[in-house]
């Protein structure tokens, strides 16, 4: 027996908001357990321990449709309210052994609207097209927005993935952008006002252990370990979704005047400064001890995104591993879906 690395990490300048790593272990369907809910009943997510390190998410059943909003195999996602955090990152490790399309959901709203890093393959070859949206090239990937049947792509690439990619996604929104990495998908864009990381989970379009007729083809997608984490940008231990000074360590969020911008990082309250030093300052920066000032301001941008996480892992070697295991899945060719 061997085991596999847990990809998903907690970085610096993170807090961990919520997490879930109790999918079931034999099979069992998802949707119903643990705040999970699925788009296409005929369709189910079942979970799955292949080596004992942790159970995977995955489809279970090939499913295409004719677009989102159709109320068929084009809506086959798998959600969980999670916690509401408006800056901060969502990450999943994802295994792909299937060739068509697959995504990780976020800002789902519970009905049918969402955003999502989708990453369409070319099943069969270049005639066959098994993506949900004629909106992005086949094979690529890109972010689109899903409102009921209409769907807006925000930014594409042409990076897709192969059989067998093992990777963590990270979904990052942070000082007005959103960004998306996974393997060699690198994309972001300018987020909306309302987005924000709740709503999370996947996205299976004809990806399934077994096929419309119920033949078991040993292929699928597969996720496990999502995470939300706040971001907490100046280490202060106050995130950045409640902090008054986003770039300024200021722990005891003083604000003096009460203008909603804490003192550390206020013009207002002298000059944006931290006065560090023990003279009798006046409210205006002009203390009489030997103050630092870093400029930065809470609203006024700063260094930008932070860092993507690494897999923490060789995802080579992962990946092989990953696929040996997946040969447990023997065991359920007996199992049909619900």
């Amino acid at each position: 027996m061997f085991a596999l690395f847990l990809a998903t990490q907690v970085h610096a300048g993170e807090v961990e908001a919520w997490t879930y790593t109790r999918f079931p272990e034999e099979g069992d369907s998802i949707a119903g357990t643990g705040g999970w809910t699925n788009g296409y009943d005929d369709d189910p997510w079942g979970g799955y321990d292949f080596d004992g390190s942790g159970a995977w998410a995955f489809p279970l059943s090939d499913h295409g449709g004719n677009g989102f909003g159709s109320g068929d195999g084009s809506d086959n996602w798998l959600v969980n309210e999670a916690e509401p955090v408006w800056q901060g990152v969502y990450e999943v490790e994802v295994y792909v052994d299937d060739n068509d399309g697959w995504g990780v959901v976020f800002g789902h709203d519970g009905n049918a609207s969402y955003y999502m890093l989708l990453v369409c393959g070319s099943a069969g070859g270049s005639d066959n097209r098994w993506c949900p949206t004629e909106e992005i090239d086949t094979p690529s990937s890109a972010i689109i927005e899903v409102r009921g049947r209409n769907v807006t792509v925000h930014a594409g690439s042409s990076r897709t993935f192969d059989e067998g990619d093992y990777d963590t996604a990270r979904i990052a929104i942070n000082d007005g952008v959103v960004s998306v990495r996974w393997n060699q998908i690198d994309v972001e864009f300018e987020a909306p006002d309302d987005i924000m990381l709740t709503g999370i989970g996947f996205y299976g379009y004809n990806q399934g252990l077994y096929t419309e007729d119920g033949e078991n083809d040993g292929d699928s997608v597969y996720f496990r370990n999502p995470v939300v984490s706040w971001f907490d940008d100046d280490d202060d231990g106050v995130v950045d979704d409640s902090d008054n000074c986003e770039k300024v360590e200021n722990a005891d969020q003083a604000d003096a005047d009460g203008d909603g911008i804490g003192t550390a990082c206020d013009d207002d309250e002298g000059g944006g400064g931290i006065d560090t030093g023990n003279g009798n300052g006046n409210g205006n920066g002009n203390g009489n001890g030997n103050g630092k000032d870093d400029g930065d301001k809470a609203d006024g941008g700063g260094p930008g995104l932070t860092a993507p996480g690494q897999c923490g892992c060789n995802t080579t070697s992962t990946a092989g591993a990953i696929a040996l295991a997946l040969s447990a899945l023997g065991a359920l060719s007996r199992r049909r879906r619900a």
